[in-house]
């Protein structure tokens, strides 16, 4: 899905270098995407903006020293909330890509490839929205769902009375009522 232009991405970015981090706010900015961009200077500020921020994607430096990128992974597991972690490393080998998925990070994007961390984190947003837009169908269904348990539960309701007012109609009419085998003959006195 593409992102439109009227959506705003809330974006942490968890970098040791400011300059990178507004290298990768500028990218977003130029592709003329809107972005709400965050940036937790300690692992005290990132619980809290986990906590209390909307956040829709993370973008962790693999080298920061301030907040580890295990760290990042685990307050963000913690918190429950679906928020993909894009891991940002200097390069990719085939092992340091494996541990960083095994930890919980959803992707790896190359460091001052910004092109490349455009489209990994437009992928992980496209992902994220399908998800959103999942659950929140789901929620219809179970609401539909409720409503026509409770349809049922007044159809049930309302052939119940209609079959107790028949019943009285035909006592009152004399005709012969059938219940299974047996029949009975209704007699009207006057």
């Amino acid at each position: 899905m593409q992102i439109g232009k009227d959506t705003t991405i809330r974006l942490m970015i968890v970098d040791d270098s400011g300059e990178d981090a507004e290298a990768v706010v500028s990218a977003f900015r130029n592709d003329g995407i809107a972005i709400r961009p965050l940036r937790p200077l300690s692992a005290d500020e990132l619980a809290s903006m986990l906590a209390t921020q909307p956040i829709d994607l993370v973008l962790a430096a693999k080298s920061s020293r301030v907040i580890s990128l295990q760290a990042v992974l685990a307050q963000v597991a913690a918190s429950g909330k679906d928020i993909p972690v894009v891991a940002l490393a200097d390069a990719i080998d085939e092992a340091g890509l494996i541990a960083d998925l095994a930890l919980g990070a959803r992707a790896v994007a190359l460091r001052g490839r910004n092109d490349h961390v455009l489209s990994v984190l437009q992928s992980q947003w496209a992902d994220l929205d399908a998800r959103r837009a999942l659950r929140r169908l789901e929620g219809h269904l179970r609401e539909t769902e409720r409503r026509a348990a409770y349809l049922n539960h007044v159809v049930d309701q309302t052939n119940a009375d209609v079959r107790v007012q028949n019943l009285a109609l035909l006592q009152r009419a004399g005709n012969v009522l059938i219940f299974g085998e047996r029949k009975y003959a209704m007699r009207v006195w006057l």
